[in-house]
């Protein structure tokens, strides 16, 4: 376990500037991923990139501290070595139980700008198939996310956490459903994303007019087709102006660069109304530069000012919050156990062979000596006796390292079967070096790090 760990940075300490310093392009992360798993060292990683995160999950090649990766993470997604301390500043890390923790978090919304949002999930899953599809991801990181998917479903099964407006779509929503009462038209939607769909799908719902625009043209109109919007097209298309009139643009594109100039913003306030649209910008890096639309006179909210209202949302809903915590904190506890059961089972099972070939052998001898000449039924018999009493000798031993191992670390094995019987011990080994599944505490050389202790 103490070989999974996370490497970030979130909008509190970086802000959009920092976080756009990590992003790598949507079209661009299939192919970079395994460069940046070269890169880092890392056996196995999953890349995560939010409007409000960028994760970098992954399981260090053995021999290599958690530690070590942040730098490298740095250097990998930076393009130059980071000066004394400037990786450690900039991004955060987890390893081990802290690492598991934070994921478990990261999925049931407890560390979203919108306590409790539900995107986080769908952001996630699209990252796993990604890495899945660019062969970085493997078991251990399958596994662990897995179980962060079951977990996000029981919390929000069982607790208020995802009631009412929990997500930043929403939030941006209840901006543009603000302006549009006040001044009527089109919303214009710009990208294909989660959060473009999510507004899109809610006001079509509300008969609200609408128009989509990509980057590719084709994916804006299947997009309008799907809700019976009223088409779209290119940015081309909005960038030579609509003609008419425009209540507000949302964007949220992966583009790496402003997808509306100055130019392009001059023609959205140059109103026959009087009425200039409201700007929601929901990228990452911004699609509108705030200066710009400052400059020509469009009011714009941008991520900085929506986390704002996040953060006012999240205080409101502490109560739902202290409830899933207590689930989450169970669910690290259980993760140690299924860790555990994970890693000894074949090593339980060579034991409970090792009682059974010692059984056989002993009726083999009997048979031939005291036994010898006895008739069919009365050999089986004695055969299915050996099996038997051979199970419950191997009872008591397996259930008691199992509940050893659980409570105080995988160490506790290794000295018992090495004491025990060589030979077993060399077959442990064996099992243990071709095992490619989550280790338990005690397992590595490297001490777990709690969420509450992230490395420093």
């Amino acid at each position: 376990m103490n070989r999974i760990g996370i490497v970030g940075i979130d909008w509190h300490q970086g802000g959009p500037e920092g976080l756009a310093r990590y992003t790598i392009p949507v079209d661009e992360r299939g192919e970079r991923l395994p460069r940046l798993q070269a890169d880092i060292g890392a056996r196995e990683l999953v890349y995560v990139a939010t409007c409000n995160r960028v994760e970098v999950i992954f399981v260090a090649g053995n021999g290599t501290p958690v530690a070590a990766i942040r730098p490298r993470v740095f250097s990998a997604l930076r393009g130059r070595e980071p000066r004394p301390r400037e990786a450690e500043t900039e991004l955060a890390a987890w390893g081990g139980e802290g690492a598991a923790e934070h994921l478990f978090l990261l999925a049931c919304g407890m560390q979203s700008a919108m306590l409790g949002e539900r995107e986080i999930v769908g952001q996630l899953r699209e990252a796993v198939e990604l890495a899945t599809r660019a062969a970085t991801s493997g078991p251990i990181l399958s596994w662990l996310f897995d179980e962060a998917f079951k977990l996000s479903r029981r919390v929000h099964r069982l607790t208020g956490l995802s009631e009412g407006k929990v997500s930043i779509a929403e939030l941006a929503l209840a901006q543009v459903r603000e302006r549009v009462a006040r001044q009527p038209g089109t919303v214009a939607l710009v990208g294909v994303s989660p959060m473009i769909v999510h507004c899109a799908r809610a006001l079509a719902e509300e008969n609200v007019p609408t128009r989509i625009f990509n980057r590719t043209s084709s994916k804006a109109q299947a997009l309008a087709a799907e809700f019976g919007h009223l088409g779209g097209g290119g940015l081309e298309r909005l960038h030579t102006g609509l003609g008419e009139e425009v209540a507000a643009v949302v964007l949220a594109t992966g583009a790496p660069e402003p997808v509306l100039q100055r130019q392009h913003l001059e023609r959205l306030a140059a109103s026959q109304s009087g009425h200039t649209p409201l700007i929601v910008d929901l990228a990452t890096p911004p699609d509108v530069d705030p200066e710009a639309a400052r400059l020509v006179g469009l009011e714009r909210i941008g991520m900085e000012e929506i986390l704002v209202l996040a953060e006012a949302h999240r205080r409101e809903r502490a109560e739902a919050g202290q409830v899933a915590r207590e689930h989450i904190d169970k669910a690290l506890v259980d993760l140690d156990a299924k860790l555990v059961d994970r890693v000894i089972a074949p090593m339980l099972a060579a034991l409970q062979r090792r009682y059974r070939m010692t059984a056989e052998r002993g009726v083999e001898r009997l048979l031939r000596k005291e036994l010898a000449g006895v008739d069919e039924a009365t050999e089986l018999a004695v055969r299915r006796w050996g099996e038997v009493l051979a199970r419950r000798f191997a009872h008591l031993p397996t259930a008691g390292l199992r509940a050893l191992a659980t409570q105080h670390g995988f160490g506790v094995l290794e000295t018992f079967f090495t004491a025990a019987d060589e030979a077993l011990a060399d077959e442990l080994t064996r099992l243990r070096e071709a095992d490619d599944r989550p280790l338990p505490r005690g397992l590595e050389i490297e001490p777990q790090t709690h969420e509450a202790e992230v490395l420093g």
